[in-house]
């Protein structure tokens, strides 16, 4: 009596093709857990840490991830100081994107902070930004 395992001839084929998968979950999972959703209104400030007299860049936009038109207002404010404001309407699944450059006047130790405040039929939002986050210490 001989007795033979047939061992399939396409074993490392299905290894791979199960590896491949595993590797697109995992991808897959990991993208889906960094994509986030940027919500109504994002701020952000170039460079994070000015200096006295440089310029400095803040970027903040507005978005819709609705399905349908929106009308927003909306106002920028740095310190107490309102900058710019305005009404615009954006398309579903778009956002618009504004720009202001000013040279720092934040002395060392001091802070800027940035909010955009909008309102529009879907509710009011607020986003509030301080650069640097901590002010950093001066002296001892």
């Amino acid at each position: 009596m001989n007795i033979t395992l047939e061992r399939p001839q396409n074993i490392g084929l299905r290894f791979k093709i199960a590896i491949v998968w595993l590797a697109i979950l995992l991808l897959g999972s990991f993208w889906m857990s960094a994509k986030s959703d940027p919500g109504p209104v994002t701020l952000a400030v170039i460079p994070q840490v000015p200096r006295e007299g440089e310029p400095v860049i803040v970027i903040f936009q507005l978005n819709n991830p609705n399905s349908g038109d929106i009308v927003t207002r909306y106002q920028f404010y740095s310190g107490d100081k309102l900058l710019k404001e305005g009404v615009t309407a954006i398309p579903p699944g778009f956002s618009k994107t504004y720009k202001y450059t000013f040279k720092s006047v934040v002395p060392l130790g001091g802070q800027l902070n940035f909010v955009v405040r909008t309102k529009s039929e879907w509710g009011s939002y607020q986003q509030l930004l301080s650069t640097p986050p901590l002010p950093p210490q001066v002296g001892r």
